[in-house]
């Protein structure tokens, strides 16, 4: 796949917008008190994991980088996310 070595600012403007609009979504769903706030920490937790792949991929310049490059981040975020998620639940019992 050919992508191109810098971003347009079309693009760029696009992922900050998606970027800012996650992290109102994560901080309603903290403050909504009629949600668990199990459901809702770990929500939130699962949206900082996609925002840290889109400023990796992004403003990183990880997309034009060897296919084995995101692999290893993307498995860096899952892997770590995950573990968060799951220290946070089994803290919770």
């Amino acid at each position: 796949m050919n992508t191109p070595a810098h971003p347009s600012p079309k693009q760029i403007t696009g992922v900050w917008l998606l970027l800012v609009a996650a992290t109102f979504v994560s901080w309603l769903l903290i403050e909504q008190h009629g949600i668990s706030a199990r459901i809702a920490t770990t929500v939130a937790l699962l949206i900082a994991g996609v925002k840290a792949r889109l400023v990796l991929r992004q403003f990183m310049e990880l997309r034009t980088a060897p296919w084995v490059f995101g692999a290893l981040f993307d498995a860096w975020i899952v892997v770590f996310v995950g573990a968060i998620i799951a220290g946070y639940w089994i803290a919770l019992h």
